[in-house]
C-alpha cells in the first residue's frame, strides 16, 4: 500500500502543531488525543519497507509535540515517551526486509 496519504497527514498535524502551540489549547487537545491513539498499539502500525519513514516521521511529530510544552503532566509525558520508544522498537522485532524499486 502506499503510504503518501500517510505522510499527507502527518505534515498537515505538524503544521497545525506549529501554528496553534501558543493560541489554541483546544486544538492541541485534539491532536494529542490524534497522537496518543495512534502510537497506542505498536503492532497496528504497519511492518512494510515503504512505511519506515512514515512511521519515524510520525514518532519525531510526537517528540516535536512534547517540546512545544503543552504536555506538562509527568505522567502523561511518561506515557507517550513509552508509546514513542514501544513503536521505534516495535519496528526491528522481525527480521529485515530490503525493498528493491526494481524487482518486479
Amino acid at each position: 500500500s502506499d503510504p503518501k496519504p500517510h505522510c499527507y497527514l502527518i505534515d498537515f498535524l505538524q503544521e497545525r502543531v506549529i501554528l496553534v502551540q501558543k493560541n489554541n489549547p483546544s486544538e492541541m487537545s485534539v491532536i494529542q488525543q490524534m497522537l496518543l491513539s495512534s502510537i497506542s498499539d505498536p503492532s497496528k502500525l504497519s511492518q512494510q519497507p515503504s512505511s519506515l519513514a512514515v512511521r519515524f516521521r510520525l514518532l519525531l511529530l510526537c517528540m516535536h509535540f512534547l517540546q512545544t510544552g503543552y504536555v506538562t503532566d509527568e505522567t502523561m509525558i511518561e506515557l507517550f515517551m513509552e508509546r514513542i520508544y514501544a513503536c521505534a522498537i516495535d519496528w526491528f522485532k522481525k527480521p529485515p526486509m530490503w525493498y528493491d524499486p526494481g524487482s518486479r
